[in-house]
């Protein structure tokens, strides 16, 4: 029994909370940013 892999017990999930903020002015544009970054978030954008 001593050569068979013991498998680790699986950590359980971490919760995330996330708080977004949008900001429209008066002419009813919303004010954001897009992401410089080359990544999974360059698709987002991000506020002033």
């Amino acid at each position: 029994m001593d050569r068979y892999p013991i498998k680790a017990p699986k950590k359980k999930p971490v919760p995330i909370y996330l708080k977004a903020l949008v900001v429209k002015n008066t002419q009813g544009q919303f004010l954001l940013e897009k992401m410089k970054a080359k990544s999974y978030w360059q698709a987002f954008g991000i506020s002033p």
